[in-house]
């Protein structure tokens, strides 16, 4: 049957993209750990900073998942502009620390882990992405499954522009002395 062989491809295209999502994921949960027993602090704008780039990827897990169980390819296009905001924060925020270490804002070790973390939070965006691109292009016959090759997430359109826009508002980084809420844990949906 073609419909459960296009099943199957699809489960194996994703399966490798989610248990990623995991190993990065208690990486995170090792690393926390590891901060804990070394009595390792952030700074109180290190930890906001964390808690608006968490927030985002755990909307864009929420999302995958959601629309990887409904087949829902509507709401895996929102899952490619919001890894891209994860990426810019990412980038923006190593950036931020390396001033806070320079400045003695922050120690080495510190920065490590911070770089750390945010590395695995650019890799969970990664991989979220890329099982949205076989979710969409389960329906074909050959699934480019090859994010970076996919014709499935073009920058250039309408639909990517408003969510690009959408989510680099509602994420958007408070500057030094704005804090923000503490990071809790929260359950995923």
């Amino acid at each position: 049957n073609t419909a459960q062989t296009r099943q199957v491809s699809l489960y194996l295209h994703t399966i490798n993209d989610f248990e990623r999502i995991g190993d990065h994921a208690s990486y995170i949960a090792y690393m926390s750990s590891d901060m804990h027993e070394n009595k390792t602090q952030f700074s109180e704008d290190a930890w906001d900073e964390l808690n608006v780039v968490m927030e985002a990827v755990r909307e864009e897990i929420n999302l995958t998942c959601k629309a990887f169980l409904e087949n829902d390819k509507e709401m895996a296009q929102r899952v490619a502009p919001l890894g891209m905001v994860i990426t810019t924060l990412c980038d923006e925020l190593k950036m931020r620390h390396v001033e806070r270490m320079s400045s003695g804002g922050c120690g080495l070790e510190e920065g490590t882990v911070f770089t750390d973390i945010l590395n695995s939070f650019n890799r969970i965006a990664a991989h979220c992405a890329s099982a949205m691109v076989a979710l969409m292009n389960s329906d074909k016959e050959n699934m480019d499954t090859h994010i970076h090759d996919s014709k499935v997430y073009p920058s250039d359109s309408t639909e990517y522009k408003t969510y690009l826009n959408e989510y680099n508002q509602k994420y958007e980084i408070k500057k030094d002395g704005e804090h923000m809420r503490s990071m809790e844990p929260e359950e995923v949906e």
